[in-house]
């Protein structure tokens, strides 16, 4: 009698487990019907973090304080970076600055290691200012199709003082604007009816991580920048559209559609209308 208690004790205390376990089971697979991942993929400066921070924002709302201070200093390398680039080309193209002065100013921001700016110095931004208002400089940007700049250039550039005022906390716009060197992102959100998972992974460094997140994403967004498509190189001596020293944007995408872990027919051309392919 003692052992079949025991015994009826156990029975039931291993049903419960099961129930436990039956209900775990029943809870993950309804959050795996609502899970969806998506890849962002695409070259450099091709906007996937742009897109990345908008989807964000869309559906968690304006960035807080302490979030958006975090990129303070990556707005103002962004201004280096930019300013950096113009002055490079003026030489690049043989366009002359106005006026000595701003010659020197362009040499003093060339010394300047962008990677350590840390803040705005008067100085500095008295020489950017300089320099932006130089007709010369001004001619360079019209032809920055023929040299690689910053998209954000003229957007920094224009709202400098507000950049360089002490105290600086940057705008939504200013975040979403920045440039950054991230290597790979990872994020996820509540949209309501689904949980989304957002990978912006590093195609060329980690291929590791990257195989893992193409057996995971259930589909993928390819990003090209409009800008990328007048660019060329004034090195080359027969102008074409511009490469960049990393793979372009169709190698980028072959090298997509060649991964051996999609499936086939992953990727559907669009229709043709009036006569052109899509």
């Amino acid at each position: 009698m003692w052992r079949w208690c025991c015994s009826t004790e156990q029975e039931r205390a291993a049903i419960e487990v099961d129930r436990k376990i039956d209900k775990m089971l029943r809870e993950h697979a309804r959050l795996l019907r609502r899970e969806c991942s998506m890849c962002i993929i695409g070259t450099s400066n091709s906007g996937k973090t742009t897109l990345f921070r908008q989807m964000q924002m869309i559906h968690e709302g304006a960035y807080s304080v302490q979030y958006r201070k975090a990129f303070a200093e990556t707005v103002f390398q962004n201004v280096f970076t930019a300013i950096k680039a113009l002055t490079e080309a003026m030489i690049t193209l043989n366009i002359p600055y106005t006026s000595p002065e701003n010659q020197l100013d362009a040499q003093w921001i060339q010394d300047v290691e962008t990677r350590q700016v840390t803040t705005l110095e008067a100085r500095h931004t008295d020489a950017i200012r300089r320099l932006w208002a130089d007709p010369g400089i001004r001619t360079c940007y019209g032809r920055r199709r023929e040299f690689q700049l910053l998209d954000s250039t003229e957007y920094f550039m224009n709202n400098l003082d507000r950049i360089a005022a002490p105290g600086y906390i940057p705008t939504d716009q200013d975040v979403l604007r920045a440039k950054t060197s991230n290597k790979s992102v990872e994020y996820s959100f509540n949209t309501g009816e689904h949980f989304l998972r957002i990978f912006e992974p590093d195609l060329f460094h980690n291929h590791r991580r990257f195989r893992h997140i193409m057996m995971e994403a259930n589909f993928f967004i390819f990003v090209a920048s409009l800008s990328e498509y007048d660019q060329f190189g004034p090195w080359s001596s027969n102008p074409r559209p511009h490469r960049a020293p990393r793979k372009g944007r169709c190698e980028v995408f072959l090298q997509l559609c060649q991964q051996p872990l999609l499936p086939p027919h992953s990727f559907h051309p669009l229709p043709q209308q009036d006569g052109h392919p899509g």
